[in-house]
């Protein structure tokens, strides 16, 4: 328009109704192809990850360190997984996760599984990683066991137990659980426990 009929640039924009700002804007995409094939990498190897999981792998390491460090010890939470070896033989997973950094803590694995252990992997927790404020789970025997309780108390934390068939309220360790299943015990044949 400008060419052919002499029109200003104000004129020009004004007669076809777009922003001054729209017509003077230059594209500054930076060349994201190595970019998109990471992602592509990712998501065709792990099926389960959505795009926020992809999107943490790709970032810097300083802001997803950031992000690790802002509430540690806030709240732990704490379940079991149940698999069986290649045998048949069955085992379960002791697991815990820091529902702020999304961190899995641990992971104990046995045939058998009592309040005394619970509280001796809890025990090792707070020796390396410090007291957390909270810690949540059911109301399975092992965390309500006298060996649990005890350990809560001499350690001043605060349990948090969910209601009887109320998994949603527990879901920063259900989630992780899905994606240890999904992930590794689905996909894995287990000879022994170690």
């Amino acid at each position: 328009m400008r060419e052919a009929y002499w029109a200003s640039e104000r004129r020009a924009c004004e007669v076809i109704r777009i922003w001054r700002s729209s017509h003077r804007y230059s594209s500054k995409r930076r060349d994201d192809r190595a970019l998109r094939l990471r992602i592509r990498e990712i998501a065709e190897t792990r099926v389960r990850y959505g795009y926020l999981r992809i999107h943490v792998l790709n970032e810097p390491m300083g802001k997803v360190l950031d992000i690790y460090s802002e509430c540690p010890n806030a709240c732990w939470s704490m379940d079991f997984v149940a698999d069986s070896l290649f045998n048949g033989h069955r085992f379960r997973a002791l697991t815990i996760v820091d529902n702020y950094s999304r961190e899995c803590l641990a992971i104990e694995a046995g045939q058998s599984i009592t309040g005394q252990d619970v509280a001796a992997v809890m025990d090792r927790l707070v020796k390396e990683r410090g007291v957390p404020d909270r810690i949540q789970c059911d109301n399975a025997p092992e965390f309500t066991a006298k060996a649990v309780r005890k350990w809560l108390v001499h350690t001043g934390v605060g349990p948090l137990y969910i209601e009887p068939g109320s998994p949603w309220e527990n879901g920063y360790v259900e989630s992780f659980i899905g994606k240890l299943r999904d992930e590794l015990l689905n996909g894995e044949i287990f000879d022994t426990l170690l």
